[in-house]
């Protein structure tokens, strides 16, 4: 099932947030992108319906950001609202969501973002194989291969 990217932004932000976890809006990005990324590896399937692309600081869902960008209440989303049943009731996402933020909800904006510029990441493919122009998309089948090697899958 694919869901909505902004729709689980909005959910992920305030979920997180809920969890006491500091979240911006480059955090949020580098977040859905990890959850992207292991849910992809996990399930052979795109969690949105949307692709992450590389921008200068790292994989961008575009809707995303265009969003969030001028909100500065993207964290308040009423995930118990109707709207998000569907995520919500979705236990083994919800299960992911815990465990990508039990990892990396600590890390700062910073450090997320130098984590997905790694040489040889799906961002840096990305670039390379787009003669370093940014808004590539990042190739699903690299993003799988890389997530693998953090992943016992």
């Amino acid at each position: 099932m694919s869901y909505d990217s902004v729709k689980m932004g909005e959910y992920l932000a305030s979920y997180a947030s809920r969890k006491g976890y500091y979240i911006n809006h480059t955090k949020l990005q580098k977040l859905l992108y990890i959850l992207y990324g292991a849910y992809l590896t996990i399930h052979n399937e795109a969690l949105l319906n949307e692709q992450p692309k590389a921008w200068p600081y790292g994989p961008v869902f575009p809707r995303v950001q265009k969003k969030f960008a001028k909100n500065t209440k993207f964290t308040d989303a009423d995930i118990d609202a109707p709207e998000y049943r569907d995520i919500r009731e979705n236990a083994s996402l919800n299960t992911l969501i815990n465990d990508v933020l039990n990892t990396f909800g600590n890390w700062t904006a910073q450090a997320l973002s130098e984590w997905s510029h790694a040489s040889g990441s799906p961002w840096a493919r990305a670039l390379a194989n787009n003669n370093m122009t940014f808004n590539a998309v990042l190739a699903p089948e690299d993003i799988k291969e890389y997530f693998k090697t953090f992943m016992n899958v």
